[in-house]
């Protein structure tokens, strides 16, 4: 360990993203510079077996969870070092594959809930593929807010999405989303393509719609220091998306 705040921990079960797999295909080079070889693995639940002098949320033998530095990923592993402003202590509710699977879609839920969208109370959102990891969570969530929350999934889902607190599911086999949705405040995307340009049919205005899947823009390729080439195809490959914002 190389630092006053970081923690040694035995990982007992890592889950597997979207993310894992996009970098692995290498569809992420232009945004993520990593050495090779490499170990993936975003997020991780294990027994702390060692920290630091400055470490003062955990101790030695606590079972935490965490979503580990993006410039450090690799929890498929036996052992890692994290940094403790990283990682937590797992609720006793917690079975090991629930904590192991809720770090990475959680924080992702949980930044475009408060972070981008701000959403307040008495507000309404839009969320499409609700039985997702990041779905689900942003479901219960935005409930938790005061929101009042649509979806989107197959038949089978509907009943567990209405108990996790889903006002409206859209079955998408069935129906049109840009036809049958209200007008709602937010719209949260994790599909892109055709589905995150239609999403902008259904946002009030001064709504927002946030993706996990659109194409990044030239603001968000200089924010990631990207040269001027990448930044011009940024922005001609997200054309159709600012237009339609």
């Amino acid at each position: 360990m190389t630092s006053a705040k970081q923690v040694l921990v035995k990982v007992l079960k890592a889950s597997v993203n979207l993310v894992d797999l996009k970098i692995q295909s290498g569809k992420l080079r232009p945004l993520l510079h990593f050495s090779m070889p490499l170990i993936l693995g975003n997020d991780y639940v294990g027994i702390v077996e060692d920290i630091e002098a400055d470490v003062k949320s955990v101790e030695i033998g606590q079972l935490v969870f965490g979503r580990i530095s993006k410039k450090q990923i690799g929890t498929f592993c036996e052992y890692l070092v994290d940094e403790e402003n990283n990682l937590a202590v797992v609720p006793s509710a917690l079975t090991l594959q629930e904590a192991a699977g809720l770090p990475l879609v959680g924080l992702t839920a949980y930044q475009a809930l408060f972070e981008k969208m701000k959403a307040k109370s008495g507000q309404s959102i839009l969320i499409h593929a609700g039985a997702g990891g990041v779905g689900s969570l942003l479901i219960q969530l935005a409930k938790m807010q005061g929101l009042k929350v649509i979806t989107t999934a197959s038949q089978r889902n509907h009943a567990w999405l209405y108990s996790l607190g889903a006002d409206q599911v859209i079955d998408y086999h069935k129906s049109d989303f840009a036809e049958v949705c209200p007008p709602v405040d937010y719209v949260f995307d994790t599909l892109g393509q055709e589905t995150l340009l239609r999403s902008f049919k259904v946002v009030k205005p001064g709504g927002k719609v946030v993706s996990v899947s659109g194409l990044p823009d030239e603001k968000f390729a200089k924010g990631y220091g990207l040269n001027i080439i990448w930044q011009k195809l940024f922005k001609l490959g997200s054309y159709k998306i600012r237009k339609a914002s």
